[in-house]
């Protein structure tokens, strides 16, 4: 419903970027979103929000159909996954069958991606299909499904990343992996900086990347580390110190270790695996991130 609220701002000019879902008062689309969002801007890309927007004119602002619409979504993105899974296996060598078993048919796929109707599973539709063109030697493409993918939420740019390091091939030294690189960011950055211009957004999500740290669930290591400190150092009588400042503290040394484990296994990439080492290091920023949510 959040989603839903925040297609109702872009069918009526107002951007999510500057403002939550209350902005449009009282109403059916507003009612049903958790208060903890009402006030919150969108951390999302710029494609997400302008199809958001889409479903919300298209249903005729019924917010029960931009719901259906945006579920939908979710299973054109798992659908897509479908799609690429089998060539992607086959590209390494593995058993389609198993693979897609775990990644499509696997019921918390359906649970947590097409049943609360989330944007990760397009997300992830967009990332598998970029990662499949590019190990069938069509890099450019690759790169543009993963900016794609990237407009509709951050953490797929780490398929870019690799796509621009492997693209012209194992064995070279970490010089000769920066021309591509600078090439893969260089296309990426155009389509996403041109769908924020297309879609009069501007790049306003940048700033808002860190709503999702709004929430303090236990479920993250970092945030659970850092309410329990900060509760220790209340109870020793060590006010001046706020669980506020420590959870900041721990955060950043989270997200820091998941960055530098992720440079590291980039380098070592031809050893590791690329597929192998991209896996990890997006698990390494869903543990080691401010919050954890059960889709991630």
């Amino acid at each position: 419903y959040s989603y839903a609220a925040q297609g109702e701002m872009m069918s009526h000019h107002i951007n999510p970027y500057s403002y939550g879902p209350y902005t449009l008062g009282a109403g059916p689309y507003v009612n049903p979103v958790d208060p903890l969002w009402l006030n919150t801007p969108a951390p999302y890309g710029p494609l997400f929000l302008a199809m958001d927007g889409f479903f919300a004119s298209l249903s005729l602002h019924h917010v029960l159909v931009t719901v259906v619409l945006l579920r939908l979504s979710a299973v054109g993105g798992v659908a897509l996954i479908a799609a690429c899974i089998p060539a992607l296996a086959r590209s390494f060598g593995k058993d389609h069958g198993a693979v897609y078993v775990m990644a499509v048919l696997n019921p918390l796929v359906t649970l947590t991606l097409v049943g609360a109707a989330h944007n990760d599973a397009l997300m992830l539709g967009l990332l598998v299909a970029g990662i499949t063109a590019a190990r069938y030697r069509h890099p450019v493409w690759g790169v543009l499904l993963c900016a794609l993918a990237t407009a509709i939420k951050v953490p797929a740019a780490l398929g870019v990343v690799y796509i621009g390091w492997g693209w012209t091939g194992p064995g070279l030294s970490w010089r000769q992996h920066v021309r591509p690189m600078a090439t893969a960011a260089r296309l990426s950055i155009a389509a996403v900086l041109g769908l924020s211009l297309v879609t009069g957004l501007g790049v306003g999500w940048v700033a808002n990347l860190g709503t999702p740290g709004t929430v303090r669930s236990w479920l993250a290591p970092a945030t659970g580390i850092g309410m329990a400190l900060g509760g220790a150092l209340h109870t020793v009588g060590l006010d001046a110190i706020s669980t506020t400042t420590v959870l900041s503290v721990t955060r950043v040394l989270g997200l820091a270790t998941a960055a530098g484990i992720s440079v590291y296994l980039l380098v070592r990439s031809d050893r590791v695996g690329a597929l192998r080492a991209m896996g990890i290091s997006m698990l390494l920023f869903v543990v080691l991130g401010p919050v954890v949510q059960p889709w991630y």
